[in-house]
């Protein structure tokens, strides 16, 4: 959640979406479909991820089936600008890593394919500790490919990206010695669960 300077609160309610309530609990507005995260950038607007059923194929996908969407939204829930997490693989040469696992299909290819858990953009302060990206690039991690991923947001270019070996991971932070941190899940789905940084 987000509480903004008038007491205002943003926050995703489990599979609700994302609410803004005022300071005494008033719904202001909703943006349904949005889940997980809600972080903030220096302009006053707000990254968060919104799950969208497609009904068109996309190369080899059979539609119906869920794709993540990156968004940046304004403090009255406007969008200012969406991405399309698989289209962005598309784009980037990467389509590949939908299909890592030699399987015809992610998982189940129509249900949570992407899984994005988390959208930060690099601030000025921390940018100049990084030789590969620049102020307003972001990061993003997608649980269920045990991707991470840099990118520039205005270009749609994919700067880096590792695949592991974490697994299952959330949180994933920069940081001003110009590392980048992220939480290990190290969950196979199987009961086997060992969490690390």
């Amino acid at each position: 959640l987000v509480i903004l300077p008038d007491g205002s609160v943003m926050f995703n309610y489990g599979d609700h979406g994302l609410f803004k309530v005022d300071s005494c609990g008033k719904i202001v507005w909703t943006f349904p479909d949005a889940h997980h995260l809600i972080t903030a950038t220096p302009r006053g607007t707000f990254w968060v991820a919104r799950l969208e059923k497609r009904d068109k194929n996309r190369i080899t996908i059979e539609a119906p089936y869920d794709d993540d969407f990156l968004v940046e939204i304004n403090q009255l829930g406007e969008v200012l600008r969406q991405i399309s997490f698989i289209d962005l693989l598309i784009e980037n040469h990467l389509y590949a890593l939908l299909f890592s696992n030699g399987h015809p299909k992610v998982g189940n290819v129509h249900s949570d394919m992407v899984h994005i858990n988390e959208i930060e953009e690099l601030n000025s302060e921390m940018a100049a500790n990084f030789s590969l990206f620049l102020e307003g690039d972001i990061i993003v991690s997608s649980r269920n490919l045990n991707l991470v991923l840099v990118l520039d947001p205005e270009t749609r270019l994919i700067k880096w990206y590792q695949i592991g070996p974490f697994l299952r991971q959330h949180d994933p932070d920069f940081q001003e010695n110009g590392t980048i941190t992220i939480f290990n899940n190290n969950n196979r789905s199987t009961g086997w669960n060992n969490s690390r940084t």
